[in-house]
């Protein structure tokens, strides 16, 4: 069947409207803000059992309980805090999702208002090209969203504030220790020649899929220790390769958009250093480390917000003409990733609004989703 994408389709069709209304400035941006906040909070806020991990959440938001301490388990302190106070005033599973979803919503607004050019257009990018973080990554997400609060503050040089919001991520997912990596790519671009040089290696490694980080993976863990350790662990473990994919076609042709307009990009400002750096340390992450699916979803991700930004911002920065074929190939690969994206039965959409999912039938179809891809 291929229905499962339709509300995801009818949803994308939506934000490309207000992103045209928000182009041609028929509409204030800050109804654009409102609606597109509001339409994806609604539509993402009171899904069902939509995706893969809500499966995983239902058990640790079930199972979260003040009277259950274990700092030792307790990776995530922030997350686990905020599970078990929503669990102890009353919350159910979708009510939980729904305020988290609130919380992300309102974190993303706060960036992209910020930094974007055009808002709408920044959520469909990230929901046709980042399902997995929206749908199965609560608190990934939220940790993400958290740590880029600290932007502001370190193009302010206000550094302490900037450290305290990191730390503060790292409390709800411990990947939240590479924002860090803000701090040193904030200051300048990366040159040119060093950017080539890197996506030339990286091409090399991608297509002749050489493994070659099992060791630096296992050294990083072994430095870190901890949560870093395990994490590290769980990523050797897998082999999974992406593959040649439409993904890497996407983004080649991107960091050949940023990189040929960059001096426009640089005299304009209309990507800073930090976004301009991270949107291609997101591109080398997935270009080195392909061969294992896993190190792609727990890194590169946590540079999705500096990739679609780059996306968006490059498009218009380029002349009137060249901007309306490169935003109608974007909106073409918008549609054509929605559509492949959304179409399997995990993600046969429903809402608590209108009726409750029956949990044994999306565990089964769960179950049967895998194993017919062993």
């Amino acid at each position: 069947m291929f229905d499962y994408n339709i509300p995801y389709l009818l949803l994308i069709l939506i934000f490309l409207l207000l992103s045209l209304l928000e182009r041609k400035k028929i509409v204030g941006k800050s109804k654009i803000r409102f609606f597109s906040g509001l339409f994806f909070f609604i539509f993402f806020g009171t899904r069902g059992l939509i995706g893969s991990d809500w499966y995983n959440y239902m058990y640790y938001f079930d199972n979260a309980s003040f009277s259950d301490i274990k700092i030792v388990e307790d990776f995530e302190l922030g997350f686990s805090f905020l599970t078990k106070f929503l669990k102890l005033i009353g919350f159910n599973y979708n009510y939980y999702v729904l305020f988290i979803t609130l919380i992300q919503t309102i974190l993303f607004d706060n960036i992209i208002r910020k930094y974007s050019v055009n808002i709408s257009l920044t959520y469909a990018l990230f929901i046709c090209l980042f399902p997995l973080l929206i749908i199965d990554a609560l608190r990934n997400l939220l940790s993400i969203l958290i740590a880029c609060q600290a932007l502001p503050y370190i193009e302010q040089k206000k550094n302490r504030k900037a450290i305290l919001i990191i730390v503060a991520s790292m409390l709800f997912h411990t990947t939240g220790v590479f924002f860090f990596l803000l701090f040193p790519f904030s200051k300048n671009y990366i040159r040119q020649p060093y950017i080539l040089i890197l996506l030339v290696i990286g091409t090399f490694i991608y297509f002749f899929q050489l493994r070659f980080f099992d060791i630096l993976i296992e050294s990083l863990g072994g430095v870190f220790g901890g949560r870093i350790d395990y994490l590290s662990k769980s990523v050797t473990k897998s082999d999974q390769s992406y593959g040649i994919t439409l993904g890497i076609v996407e983004k080649y042709f991107f960091a050949y958009l940023l990189l040929k307009n960059f001096n426009m990009i640089k005299k304009t400002k209309i990507l800073t250093p930090v976004f301009f750096n991270l949107f291609f340390i997101y591109i080398f992450i997935y270009l080195f480390f392909s061969t294992s699916e896993s190190f792609i979803n727990r890194f590169s991700l946590l540079f999705f917000i500096f990739y679609i930004v780059g996306i968006v911002n490059c498009i218009f920065v380029l002349k009137l003409y060249k901007q309306r074929i490169i935003l109608n190939a974007v909106i073409l690969l918008i549609f054509i990733k929605t559509f492949l994206t959304f179409n399997n039965i995990l993600y046969d959409y429903s809402t608590f609004i209108y009726k409750k999912d029956d949990i044994n039938k999306r565990e089964t179809d769960r179950f049967n989703y895998y194993r017919e891809r062993e």
